[in-house]
């Protein structure tokens, strides 16, 4: 004799809203050409299930979201709660487009082309040597950001967004040297 046994009420509407904020993360990601992860993190998804801020300023302060993120997603977020809340998992219609603009891809001089290369040649070296996805060494996003700027100290780098402090201590530098000889390569060659 085999018995079913349901979970509780309140794990259940979790659970439901766990994957409509799973769906949100997803689509976001496409659309801004983010990691879903620098969108929301799974840990991130599970609080906000169960806690349900109600505020901008609820979601602020819960840990790992801060004011930058807020501000990217905030509005979003508490429209898919709301309507959860009101009416359950088949009441969400939230719109997901995107509501702003991903980074639009201006086209560099044969310099910064020539140092976006380059870059990427590090980016996967890195990626094979800790053996984890390109993604994790830098984003595409970080990457172009880096060839724009040309940062030429450590301090410098860390100011680009996505350069955190560990990232800058396992990569630092690497991309400071590969910036420097890529310029050096673009001054002789053009």
């Amino acid at each position: 004799m085999s018995s079913i046994i349901e979970a509780p009420p309140a794990l259940q509407q979790s659970h439901e809203l766990r994957t409509v904020l799973l769906a949100y993360r997803s689509q976001f990601a496409k659309q801004s050409g983010r990691h879903p992860a620098n969108v929301l993190t799974i840990k991130l998804i599970d609080a906000i299930s169960e806690q349900r801020p109600k505020t901008i300023f609820d979601l602020i302060r819960m840990k790992g979201i801060g004011v930058d993120r807020a501000e990217l997603i905030g509005e979003d977020i508490l429209t898919i709660l709301r309507q959860y809340e009101s009416s359950g998992f088949s009441g969400i219609t939230v719109d997901w487009t995107l509501t702003t603009s991903p980074l639009p891809e201006e086209p560099f001089d044969l310099q910064t082309e020539l140092l976006v290369t380059a870059l990427k040649a590090y980016r996967y070296e890195m990626a094979k040597q800790i053996e984890r996805p390109a993604y994790h060494v830098f984003t595409n996003q970080t990457m172009r950001e880096i060839a724009k700027q040309k940062p030429t100290t450590l301090d410098e780098l860390l100011e680009i967004n996505g350069i955190g402090p560990r990232k800058l201590e396992d990569f630092g530098e690497g991309i400071l040297e590969v910036v420097e000889k890529s310029i050096k390569v673009a001054t002789k060659t053009l």
